[in-house]
């Protein structure tokens, strides 16, 4: 029979067959079949690679490696890993934390996976099992457990496709005395909730590899589970006598006690839950400040891990920069240490020839240099006789600038005095002024006084005997005196 594997999107339900064979008996068949990796030649090429991958790494247990991956492709955590027949109907469907829990899975795998699909833990898969049913009939580990009931603990009140709650597959396979007191912590209902079968998880118990311990603590829940009888009339006593475990004998004492021998025990079972159930409560807010802080450590572990890759990326690349650099380096070097050397050669034959030639102008520089300084001896003594010339001429000009400096003396003091009789000259001309103003003062003073004597001698008798013999004369009209008379001056 042929099979294929391919993505579905988590709210596509697929409608079960219908055919005389259950869904769990299905779902059986499905995992004895052939292989869930083969290739859907009709699928995207991206999503059937990441399927066959995830579907890889759960059935070889590389935790790490599917960690690393879903890191990488976190909607791999939300995908349904689908098989299908020939015909196209499904053969199985199951999400990744379905198939974690059947291969005793760690804590890390199943919380992160938690956290990339939150909602997965209340997802069935094919056969109507949730991951809290896969994990306890799979005996998976007390951590694993507690973790998926603190992620959803109504999970322990869910039944599957036969009507059995966790409680019935961990009492069935024989799980540790912890899971079980998870189990009734939350759900203490489930001791005395029957199957499809009318089977109580102490019915399953008995039929199976059962600890005393698990025993006793189903016994504590539900008492009077001693006595009911399931579908086939059969009460956990009579299965117990037809099974063949070690511990039969201390279990069967325990089914032996009357029923209210254990009901005694029922108050204090009662406070006991009390307290767990404030344990809960404490719990689920620990859990939450824990996802919140893995959560930032996932995030910050990712960024770092981009961080890395991309700094090995760097580090490859200037790793394989480097070695271009060093070989082209040493081709340069080899190539200019050849064009050094030659050029040595061809500075040290110049060189030498320059030394000759050198050699050769030192000689004629000497002869020259010698006739040079015999110039110079004769211009020294030609340059001492113009010295004794030019000292006679500073005397003279020392002399001459002596008496220039008494003629700028005396103009100085010329300029001084030039200056004082300006001065004089300017405030003599101030008081002539001064004397013309109380001149022209005294003087119209006395005008006045005389134009009023006048006018109060003449006035009315000089005009009627004298107007007319002197206005005549002088053109004057009768009775006005003029200051243009003679008189007046």
């Amino acid at each position: 029979m042929a099979s294929s594997t391919a993505f579905e999107k988590q709210d596509n339900f697929y409608q079960k067959p219908s055919n005389t064979a259950s869904p769990r008996m299905k779902r059986q068949q499905g995992f004895k079949g052939e292989s869930r990796t083969s290739v859907n030649k009709y699928a995207k090429v991206a999503k059937d690679e990441i399927s066959s991958e995830v579907f890889k790494l759960i059935q070889q247990g590389e935790w790490s490696q599917l960690l690393d991956f879903l890191n990488h492709f976190r909607n791999a955590a939300c995908e349904w890993i689908t098989e299908h027949n020939a015909d196209g109907t499904v053969r199985w469907r199951s999400l990744p934390l379905h198939l974690v829990c059947e291969k005793g899975p760690t804590v890390d795998i199943v919380f992160n996976l938690l956290r990339l699909y939150p909602k997965s833990i209340s997802k069935t898969n094919y056969g109507g099992d949730l991951p809290l049913h896969i994990a306890c009939r799979e005996c998976a580990s007390t951590e694993v457990i507690k973790l998926m009931i603190l992620s959803d603990d109504k999970a322990t009140k869910e039944q599957d496709c036969e009507g059995r709650l966790p409680l019935h597959l961990a009492a069935r396979h024989g799980t540790d005395i912890k899971v079980v007191e998870h189990l009734l912590d939350v759900n203490i209902k489930a001791a005395r909730t029957p199957d499809d079968f009318g089977l109580l998880p102490l019915h399953w118990a008995c039929s199976k590899n059962a600890s005393a311990e698990v025993f006793e603590k189903l016994i504590d829940a539900y008492p009077y589970a001693i006595e009911t009888k399931d579908s086939y009339e059969r009460t956990p006593f009579v299965l117990m006598n037809l099974n063949t475990k070690k511990a039969k004998p201390e279990v069967l004492k325990l089914l032996s006690h009357d029923v209210s021998y254990w009901t005694e025990s029922l108050m204090d079972t009662k406070d006991s839950l009390n307290r767990n159930v404030l344990e809960n409560e404490k719990n689920k807010k620990q859990r939450n400040m824990l996802n919140c802080e893995n959560e930032h450590l996932v995030a910050e572990n990712s960024g770092l891990k981009i961080e890395l890759s991309r700094l090995r990326k760097e580090y490859r690349q200037s790793k394989l920069q480097s070695k271009h650099h060093i070989a082209h380096s040493k081709e340069t070097n080899m190539k200019n240490a050849e064009k050094i050397e030659y050029e040595n050669k061809m500075v040290t034959d110049v060189l030498m020839k320059t030394n000759r030639d050198s050699e050769r102008k030192i000689a004629d520089l000497r002869v020259l240099v010698d006739d040079v300084v015999q110039k110079l001896k004769d211009h020294r003594i030609q340059e001492s006789e113009r010295d004794d010339g030019r000292k006679g001429l500073k005397d003279k000009a020392v002399h001459l600038v002596q008496k220039i400096n008494e003629m700028k003396d005396k103009v100085s003091h010329t300029e001084e005095d030039n200056l004082a009789l300006k001065r004089s000259e300017a405030s003599l001309r101030c008081q002539l002024k001064h004397k013309e103003q109380q001149l022209e003062n005294v003087e119209r003073s006395l005008n006045a006084r005389f134009d009023s004597r006048v006018d109060s001698r003449y006035d009315g008798q000089y005009d009627g005997q004298y107007g007319g013999q002197y206005g005549g004369q002088y053109g004057v009209p009768h009775g006005v005196p003029s200051y243009d008379h003679p008189y007046y001056g």
